[in-house]
């Protein structure tokens, strides 16, 4: 049962309010803490790049985002800061593989962070701080902070929340129960932006623990309520939700599935969330994808209207969690496959931005990819649609004009990115032709746009990012500038390699400029 569930929690996501050659010649050595005390490494640049990116025109300091760009004209983005990309990992050894998506943070100062899930081996995950201050013509600092190795621990996912005075990701791990048993329990561990690069790592608490009654979880993602406290007994309080089996049936058609909500909260008088039932379904594939984004006291619950009713559903409950009996969902999106890509709250009003990805079919195959975005009222948060949908009465979002070739869509990968500063940038190879047996597209095909649903820059076939590289498997991207006229992003990805030992991963991180063209 244990090894069953294993395999199974590495697919395990949560969401937000809203993924080669070694390091030694290009980072250095580098002295290593002991993993099983949740160490940190501080890799140290031993050489200058003599050739860096271009400068960009007006940047600010300190990495400070903005909202200030002309929205008249895309940007072009085709220039790396560094010529040669950052490795921050080269999984050669034990720990081989990424799992999940990756997390990057912008800020605050001359920073960014990436997180990382890792395989089962113990270490459920690291995060690296890149310390970018006076990396002009130098490779920049990069610490490397490691869970505490826990026998069985596994990465869960991660969510961004806690506000814009105190961001924070709050990064789930799983382990199983101890001398044999076969219930384990996740626990979230916060990491607020302001964390020093080498730690400590917090102290992490209880979010769920398997009970008799819900052995199996399909899916869990967890909501951050709360800013991150000063205190360190008093972490943040987390709305929970959780996709599992309800019934196990012999006959596999017979089964039944449940998301169950509930509210989870640490410190010296914490407790793991207690579930309610708030949606069963036969359909798995309606339940085990939800998004959640929390506003005006209550929690939006999105999810797939499932394989009979292609759409997008919305259950409302209170952020207590409380369901005193099963709300109907709301359908704010119908006729087509869609789903989200991204939801966050405005930053200039009481507003959601949401990112969604349409994918009409013909015969069972992908024929486009549509994108549309848009800022929706909370009040309107059950209520909006598409623009070729909307009846009068509804907020609807914008078709974004971009790709319509599904093999220059930024798709096929998995991408972390998120809203920042009212704007996201997706990132993938896309699609690849039926006839090349799903090999991967060579290239990351690119395309930011802001609330408004305006493309901002967009790269693709010839003109993709990483151009001729096969062998990206995981990517995301955060902004630490956008101004008047440029801007930039701080990006890493994952690239899978293969040695006598089978495959392993390679994690980098470089920063994109975007100029007028």
């Amino acid at each position: 049962m244990t090894a069953v569930r294993a395999s199974r929690v590495a697919g395990v996501l949560v969401a937000g309010a809203l993924a080669s050659a070694g390091c030694a010649s290009l980072l250095g050595d580098f002295v290593s803490q002991g993993p099983a005390d949740g160490g940190s490494v501080v890799l140290t640049p031993d050489g200058a790049i003599t050739e860096a990116g271009g400068a960009l025109d007006g940047a600010a300091p300190d990495r400070a985002t903005g909202s200030e760009v002309d929205a008249g004209v895309p940007l072009a983005c085709t220039t790396w800061r560094y010529p040669q990309p950052i490795v921050l990992e080269t999984l050669a050894a034990g720990n081989r593989r990424i799992s999940g998506t990756l997390s990057v943070a912008s800020g605050p100062g001359p920073q960014a962070r990436v997180l990382a899930g890792k395989s089962s081996t113990g270490v459920a995950f690291s995060a690296y701080t890149v310390d970018t201050v006076d990396a002009v013509d130098a490779a920049p600092g990069v610490t490397r902070l490691d869970a505490p190795a826990i026998a069985g621990s596994e990465y869960a996912g991660w969510a961004r929340g806690g506000g814009s005075g105190a961001p924070a990701t709050t990064v789930l791990a799983y382990a199983p129960a101890g001398e044999g048993g076969v219930l384990g329990a996740f626990s979230a561990y916060v990491l607020a932006d302001s964390l020093a690069g080498d730690g400590p790592l917090p102290a992490p608490y209880t979010v769920f623990t398997e009970t008799e009654q819900i052995r199996e979880v399909d899916a869990i993602r967890v909501l951050p309520l709360d800013p991150p406290s000063d205190d360190a007994g008093a972490p943040p309080s987390v709305f929970v939700t959780v996709t599992y089996p309800s019934t196990i049936a012999t006959d596999a058609s017979a089964a039944v599935y449940t998301l169950g909500v509930g509210l989870a909260s640490g410190g010296v008088n914490g407790s793991p969330a207690t579930l309610a039932a708030l949606a069963t379904s036969p359909d798995l594939g309606a339940l085990n994808d939800p998004q959640l984004f929390g506003a005006s006291g209550d929690v939006y619950v999105f999810g797939s209207s499932g394989a009979s009713s292609a759409g997008l559903s919305v259950w409302s409950v209170g952020d207590d969690a409380g369901v005193p009996s099963p709300p109907m969902p709301h359908v704010v999106w119908s006729g087509t496959p869609g789903r989200l890509d991204a939801i966050a709250a405005n930053s200039s009003m009481a507003a959601a931005n949401i990112a969604l990805e349409q994918e009409p079919t013909l015969g069972g195959y992908v024929t486009t990819i549509d994108y549309f975005a848009g800022a929706v009222p909370y009040a309107d948060l059950a209520a909006w649609t598409a623009s070729g949908q909307a009846d009068a009465s509804s907020p609807a979002l914008t078709p974004v004009a971009s790709f319509t070739n599904v093999f220059t869509a930024p798709d096929g990968i998995p991408c972390g990115s998120v809203w920042s500063s009212d704007n996201i940038m997706l990132l993938g190879p896309g699609l690849a032709p039926a006839g090349d047996a799903g090999a991967p597209v060579p290239g990351l095909n690119m395309l930011w746009f802001d609330s408004d649903g305006t493309v901002r820059g967009s790269q693709s076939g010839a003109d993709a990012l990483l151009p001729g590289n096969d062998s990206v498997t995981n990517v995301a991207a955060s902004p630490s500038f956008i101004g008047a006229a440029s801007a930039r992003w701080d990006v890493a990805w994952v690239e899978t390699h293969a040695d006598d030992a089978g495959a392993y991963d390679v994690v980098f991180y470089n920063e994109l400029d975007c100029t007028s063209p």
